[in-house]
């Protein structure tokens, strides 16, 4: 038989064990949603810097790719790592007209490792951002997304959980690929990308 000691002891660590696990899965939770909305603010930024910098240079918003910008800015280098580098990719002989124009820079708002290759890396969250495209749709595409986080974006930005794949309609559309790992696209609407835009104006 149990001593009543024993048994307090016993229920006070199943209840500690019960209370941490809840604390646990919450903490989870919180930082999952922190890491979407990071993303989903991220991207609205770094959409409306792109707007921006496209609308004041005269360039079509579509140019986002590598070497679409080029002469302008160095080889290899797309319209993000202009939103993101500024002047320090813009070519020489046009550097001091570009910085003279004050154009956004968010260098300071990711986190730039190296990956095993030595080629650098963009992340924002904790998760790897790939790419931004503009114009007909404006939208940042990350990579290596975990299940919880696009769960976590779906509710708060469709209001519905993640299911399966969905890369054709809403705010967040995200596919899996042949390795397992899922890619993620935030989609903002043009109105929010416009009126960050507009202070820049204002």
């Amino acid at each position: 038989m149990i001593k009543s000691k024993n048994l307090k002891t016993i229920v006070f660590f199943i209840g500690l064990s019960i209370a941490m696990s809840a604390y646990l899965a919450l903490m989870g939770k919180s930082s999952n949603r922190a890491t979407a909305v990071a993303m989903h603010d991220f991207t609205l930024n770094a959409l409306s810097n792109w707007h921006h910098i496209a609308d004041t240079l005269n360039i079509p918003l579509s140019n986002t790719k590598p070497d679409m910008l080029h002469p302008v800015v160095r080889k290899g280098f797309s319209a993000l790592d202009l939103v993101i580098y500024g002047h320090e990719i813009v070519e020489p002989e046009y550097q001091k007209y570009y910085q003279e124009l004050s154009m956004p820079q968010m260098i300071g708002q990711l986190f730039i490792p190296n990956d095993e290759n030595g080629k650098l890396r963009y992340m924002v969250g904790g998760v790897q951002l790939l790419s931004i495209q503009a114009g007909k749709e404006d939208a940042a595409f990350f990579i290596d997304v975990p299940t919880q986080v696009i769960n976590e974006a779906s509710l708060l930005y469709d209001s519905i959980p993640i299911s399966g794949g969905r890369d054709g309609s809403g705010v967040v559309r995200y596919d899996r690929l042949d390795d397992g790992r899922y890619v993620m696209g935030f989609f903002i609407n043009q109105t929010n990308v416009d009126n960050r835009v507009a202070k820049y104006d204002g």
